[in-house]
């Protein structure tokens, strides 16, 4: 299994006009990512006021996890590495969709 060290990921609501980027950082001892930044930005100019001081950066980091981390499913030395997003993606999944949902709806905690 590979884990990406870190990433930055941005999403955009074009609807209230704001931008969110956060920095997050893989933290082996705690096994999860850490948000170390969140930076919310007005991109248009009758911006949300309240989407602006109140980011969502959770939702970003559920979304942005799975294209960090990636398995060998086959032990050959030459085995491709596969992207979580793969697996879970509705073309080529090898996981059941209730299953992907799952996974997805508790996101960071114990249970998942």
């Amino acid at each position: 299994m590979r884990i990406a060290p870190s990433f930055v990921a941005t999403a955009v609501d074009d609807i209230a006009g704001v931008e969110t980027t956060i920095e997050a950082h893989y933290s082996p001892d705690r096994g999860r990512y850490l948000i170390t930044t969140i930076v919310n930005r007005a991109i248009a100019e009758n911006f949300s006021e309240y989407r602006l001081k109140h980011a969502a950066p959770q939702a970003i980091l559920q979304a942005a996890v799975p294209h960090c981390i990636a398995l060998r499913l086959d032990d050959s030395p030459d085995a491709e590495w596969t992207a979580i997003t793969d697996l879970t993606a509705d073309d080529g999944r090898i996981i059941p969709p209730w299953l992907a949902q799952a996974v997805v709806k508790r996101g960071m905690k114990d249970e998942r």
